[in-house]
């Protein structure tokens, strides 16, 4: 059966991980994530067996019962999708990350009026359970079979949605894309012989560097991709080696991006995603984000692309109104008509 968390867009893509104490969370307002009241989680050694907290956000915890918990529920998952776990500590402290991140998010939807009522929050089940071509009685028993209740499954669905909604409001509100830039995306387009109907089906691994980060900083987080890039050229799926390394949201989904128009994908992932063939991977990608690799797990699309025309449209107006005749338009458009098949200039006649 099918994954049940809701997939994101793209544009929810470039979140900054906690492992940098939050600072970048690059969708959400709150730079700083020790101003959002995050305390740090110990240290797995340090975890007793008996319940206790591992991290605050706000006035909000995460207990180690609830992190063995999504651990456990995690895990389940990935073993059913065929990917190898990583070790147990390194796994609870992915998943610890983003409980944490999900948690300082859904705050700041909450303070932004984002909700999603049951009216959505059924609609959207629906859709999953017939994803999953089941019946929403035996979507209910599978569920239920993992362990998880349909109430808490329910809650963490509309808690998807809502972070889905503040993830696209948020990037809705920084896109500003002058004509130059479409124009030089047209260009590259052509160039490369891509199209812009092309859809890719994406994996990847981030490592996240933080705005103004020192060189030294850099470095370390130089060291880690490469670590990671390595571990795919000795043959780790990289499946596994995302779960492991990767600071993305998706990392505990095997860094699964899922299909994306080449449209809608950044200039630097739509580039190497052009020149990889079905199961390759990258080398080492960099955006201001961080570090990258990226794996073509499929791609559609025409095998001809057309390349891309532009078109420049130009008009006469001719207004009314109540008052005035509308005969009187007819006639004057019909006339303007005649003057431009007989060869005058549109402009002149436009003014």
């Amino acid at each position: 059966m099918k994954r049940f968390l809701i997939g994101l867009t793209l544009a929810a893509l470039w979140l900054a991980p906690w492992t940098e104490a939050a600072e970048n969370l690059l969708l959400v307002p709150a730079q700083n994530a020790n101003k959002a009241g995050v305390t740090p989680p110990l240290d797995e050694a340090s975890l007793p067996m008996v319940d206790r907290i591992v991290a605050v956000v706000n006035n909000n915890v995460v207990t180690y019962s609830e992190l063995n918990d999504r651990t456990n529920l995690i895990a389940k998952q990935l073993t059913r999708q065929g990917v190898t776990l990583p070790e147990r500590h390194i796994l609870m402290r992915q998943v610890l990350e983003k409980m944490v991140i999900d948690a300082v998010q859904m705050q700041y939807a909450k303070d932004a009026g984002i909700k999603v009522d049951d009216t959505q929050l059924d609609q959207s089940i629906v859709r999953l359970a017939e994803e999953n071509k089941l019946p929403l009685a035996a979507f209910r028993a599978a569920v239920e079979k993992e362990g998880v209740t349909w109430n808490k499954f329910r809650e963490e669905i509309r808690e998807e949605i809502i972070l889905a909604h503040l993830r696209e409001r948020e990037v809705e509100n920084r896109i500003n894309v002058s004509d130059s830039e479409i124009d030089a995306q047209i260009a590259e387009e052509n160039e490369r012989g891509g199209s812009a109907q092309d859809e890719f089906q994406l994996a990847h691994i981030l490592i996240s560097v933080p705005e103004n980060a020192s060189p030294e900083r850099v470095t370390q987080r130089q060291r880690k991709i490469q670590e990671a890039l390595d571990q795919l050229n000795k043959g780790m799926e990289f499946a596994e080696v995302a779960a492991t390394f990767s600071e993305a949201p998706d990392a505990l989904k095997g860094g699964d991006l899922g299909w994306r128009p080449a449209a809608r994908l950044p200039s630097l992932f739509a580039n190497a995603a052009s020149k990889l063939k079905p199961g390759e991977y990258s080398g080492i990608l960099r955006s201001p984000n961080g570090f990258h690799i990226l794996k073509l797990v499929n791609r559609r699309g025409s095998e001809a692309p057309a390349p891309i025309t532009q078109f420049h449209v130009r008009q006469i107006l001719v207004k009314t109104n109540a008052e005035a005749d509308p005969n009187e338009a007819i006639n004057k458009i019909s006339s303007l008509n005649a003057r431009l098949l007989g060869g005058e200039d549109f402009g002149k006649l436009a003014t």
